[in-house]
């Protein structure tokens, strides 16, 4: 009886996550970077494989999986979401049973239900990237890792190089997964069981692993040099209490973790699990925090998603473990409260890049002749997804610098424009608009801008008399 009561109960949480992530789905525009996973899932595999490796600075895993998803339900924001939703919806299932697996039953289910009301995770899921992807391989990676380290049989060494292998291929953050993963193996096997042998199995999962992985490590080396990440900034303290901020949903909401994980301390009745969630929970916030710090920037608050999931288990552990049942459904109550005001504040207002919105002004405005300049280059892709208007010349500039045109910059500027009467100015992301506006005023009045999320479009019309011109 009390087994049916818990899987009602992990059936509900499940389906009020489902809702949470579907709802609302097709709302906002895709931003860039979703509509570039469209772009590129939408060529066979040979050529996805092909243009990662020289254009991306991700794995293929994830837009090979989109290329299945869109033959199968088309590339409407609504279908090439779903997918992130669904293993968001797989995640909150496989939290639960990687905390009953550390706990117990009552700690998955408080667990699953923070996985399922997170506005973090909520996000994510209703993005066409690969961060979903990501947690899920992540907690199921951790799973077959846990069981890896009380029964290494045949199935779960299969489970976890398999889940291993796809976490390779679907992003490089998932190195650090394997680093904390290697720290807490050999304490467990020197510390708690010394046994020697589960360090022989482990270093051969290990070997097999980084031969799974050898195809693409030459790839991996040229993007990082390649990459070199010049728009994320050095991080800041600032950026690791933002990390937990995100974690949590709001203020309040943090507050409320940090009071939990601070002086509710059961930890010394279950210590192996307590530090192999510490050490999940921190090396992948320490260890790119510093090499931000001393090499080169890779801190994001978003790949830091890879930690996100024992946060929450240690919440969810720390909650269960308060004796008195008022204070402990206090805590839920006021945990589902706050969750539920943040996802409804959040769908109140527009968060991503409206291209869609963009692209109808534009497809409705333009007239024959008209020309789209764009800032920059990868900008006409989520625009071009929205245009129906084949008829418009597109001309993307490719200007690297925020400062100043170079004097061949600006002969190009006046190449590409001096032929046409009107254009239209789309600019967003790193910008150059600035500058390159500034150098249009001589020979182009700017007639009107109009500003959207995120994007800015301006029209110009071509001067009778140039500014600069001399009689």
């Amino acid at each position: 009886m009390k087994n049916k009561k818990e899987r009602l109960i992990l059936g509900l949480i499940i389906l009020i996550g489902a809702f949470l992530r579907f709802f609302n789905l097709g709302k906002e525009s895709l931003w860039l970077d979703e509509a570039y996973s469209v772009k590129l899932a939408n060529v066979n595999f040979f050529q996805i494989w092909d243009k990662v490796r020289t254009s991306d600075v991700h794995p293929p895993f994830y837009y090979m999986l989109l290329n299945l998803w869109i033959k199968t339900f088309g590339d409407s924001e609504f279908a090439v979401r779903s997918l992130s939703v669904v293993f968001g919806i797989l995640s909150i299932f496989m939290i639960y049973k990687l905390t009953q697996l550390l706990f117990n039953k009552n700690t998955g289910l408080v667990a699953a239900l923070i996985l399922a009301l997170s506005p973090f995770h909520i996000q994510y899921s209703q993005e066409a990237r690969m961060y979903n992807l990501l947690v899920f391989l992540i907690i199921l990676s951790m799973y077959f890792f846990v069981k890896l380290l009380n029964n290494p049989n045949g199935k779960i060494l299969i489970g976890y190089l398999l889940t291993g292998t796809l976490l390779m291929y679907t992003h490089y953050y998932s190195v650090f997964i394997f680093i904390a993963q290697n720290i807490y193996l050999f304490i467990y096997a020197i510390f708690f069981k010394k046994d020697k042998n589960l360090i022989k199995i482990w270093l051969i999962l290990q070997i097999v692993l980084f031969f799974s992985f050898f195809l693409w490590i030459l790839v991996f080396i040229k993007q990082i040099h390649s990459s070199a990440a010049s728009w994320i900034p050095p991080p800041t303290i600032n950026l690791l209490g933002q990390t937990f901020l995100s974690y949590s949903g709001s203020e309040y909401l943090l507050i409320m973790f940090l009071i939990l994980l601070l002086i509710n301390n059961h930890f010394k009745k279950s210590i192996q699990n307590g530090s192999f969630l510490l050490i999940w929970l921190w090396i992948p916030i320490i260890l790119p925090y510093v090499i931000s710090i001393f090499f080169m920037p890779i801190y994001t608050i978003k790949v830091t998603i890879v930690a996100m999931p024992s946060f929450y288990i240690l919440v969810a552990k720390k909650i269960n473990d308060i004796n008195r049942n008022f204070i402990k459904w206090s805590f839920i109550g006021a945990m589902i409260i706050f969750s539920l005001i943040i996802l409804w504040q959040k769908n109140m207002h527009i968060y991503k890049e409206q291209w869609r919105e963009v692209a109808h002004y534009i497809d409705a405005q333009a007239i024959k002749g008209d020309v789209l300049l764009f800032n920059e280059p990868y900008l006409q892709i989520p625009f071009d997804y929205y245009s129906k208007r084949n008829d418009i010349k597109r001309i993307p500039l490719n200007f690297n610098t925020s400062l100043e045109l170079t004097e061949k910059e600006k002969n190009d500027l006046k190449g590409i424009t001096e032929k046409y009467q009107r254009f239209w100015f789309i600019q967003s992301h790193i910008t150059n608009a600035k500058i390159v506006q500034k150098n249009l005023n001589s020979s182009f009045k700017k007639v009107f801008c109009q500003q959207y999320k995120n994007i800015k479009v301006c029209l110009f019309i071509k001067r009778l008399k140039p500014l600069n011109a001399h009689y």
